[in-house]
């Protein structure tokens, strides 16, 4: 290598070296600046609620105290129940290191890592004239459709207007939603109410069905039954003509018949329905007595139609018949 060329090389070597520490700290201080902003943005949001960039301020004409009015905004708003934060910006791209392109992924990375969940978080960066609201009860259409109804009103009076209208719109579309939850709710639970209420009064009036039913049952039975006690009685005499045992035997199961059927009727003539409403309370009780009689009925009407059956098989031929009319002559 010539000699005349070292020193140039030597110089070259240098001055890239030089070149590449330099552009190593511009890098380290960007990003160390873009992190600390960012850091004063949270800062801000968390502390007041609002949040100006020195760059912006002087781009906000219709306002003399951004940062004062940004905080009156969302303190007005509380009261109807939602804390809006507002963070305006002179460039949403430069906050770390680029990562956030604009004001729609830095509002995004806002309600995520500040974990605002329902409270909305408006980004504006005046550099170009894009805004954002974010909250996990709005919709991306619905946050679309509050930030473009509102650019017309930043054309014409300035980015504090804008801000303000988009902050109002988003708490009353909030509350809006909130109404039809609630409305929702309480239709739901109406629906619910009266359809318990509906189960209720249909299970209470197949209980009164069941009861008026078994309980016509039992006094037609008991009807029925007495009249067969009176029918076999005037016949068991004449029985006894042919057959004294058998007679006796017909006699014997008619008496513990007749003996239930006493009983039953006795109890059925105090068992009432107390009405359709206060049956549903006192079933339990009123349905032991009503199988009670109707036990009772049951064991009647065994050893009644026992009776019965005595007596049939004695009393089909035209000779008993007779015999017993001679009897009865006697």
């Amino acid at each position: 290598m010539p000699l005349r060329l070292r020193p140039i090389l030597s110089h070259l070597a240098l001055l890239l070296v030089v070149a590449a520490y330099l552009l190593s700290f511009a890098s380290s201080s960007y990003a160390q600046t873009n992190t600390e902003v960012n850091a004063d943005v949270v800062r801000g949001l968390t502390n007041g609620n609002a949040y100006v960039s020195p760059g912006s301020a002087a781009l906000i004409k219709d306002s003399s105290n951004p940062l004062g009015d940004l905080q009156k905004i969302s303190s007005d708003l509380k009261g109807k129940g939602y804390t809006v934060k507002i963070a305006i910006l002179d460039s949403a791209s430069n906050i770390s290191g680029g990562k956030y392109k604009d004001a729609t992924t830095y509002a995004d990375y806002l309600q995520s890592y500040m974990g605002l969940g329902k409270e909305p978080v408006i980004v504006l960066d005046t550099r170009v004239s894009r805004v954002a609201v974010r909250s996990n009860k709005l919709s991306i259409d619905e946050a679309q459709q509050i930030t473009d109804a509102a650019r017309a009103t930043i054309s014409a009076q300035g980015y504090m207007a804008g801000v303000r209208k988009i902050a109002n719109d988003t708490v009353q579309k909030l509350n809006d939603k909130d109404s039809s939850s609630r409305n929702t709710t309480v239709v739901i639970i109406i629906v619910v109410i009266a359809a318990i209420l509906l189960a209720a009064f249909l299970t209470i009036g197949n209980l009164n069905r069941k009861w008026a039913d078994r309980q016509a049952k039992a006094r037609s039975l008991s009807q029925q039954l007495t009249t067969q006690v009176l029918d076999i009685s005037d016949k068991i005499s004449f029985l006894r003509v042919q057959s004294a045992s058998l007679g006796e035997q017909a006699q014997q199961s008619l008496n513990a018949g007749n003996q239930s059927l006493s009983t039953a009727n006795q109890q059925l003539s105090t068992l009432k329905s107390p009405g359709f409403l206060p049956l549903a309370f006192q079933y339990g009780n009123l349905d032991h007595q009503l199988s009670d009689v109707e036990n009772l009925l049951e064991d009647a009407n065994s050893n009644i139609g026992n009776a019965q059956r005595i007596l049939d098989a004695n009393w089909s031929s035209d000779t008993s018949k007779g015999e017993t009319a001679r009897a009865r002559n006697l």
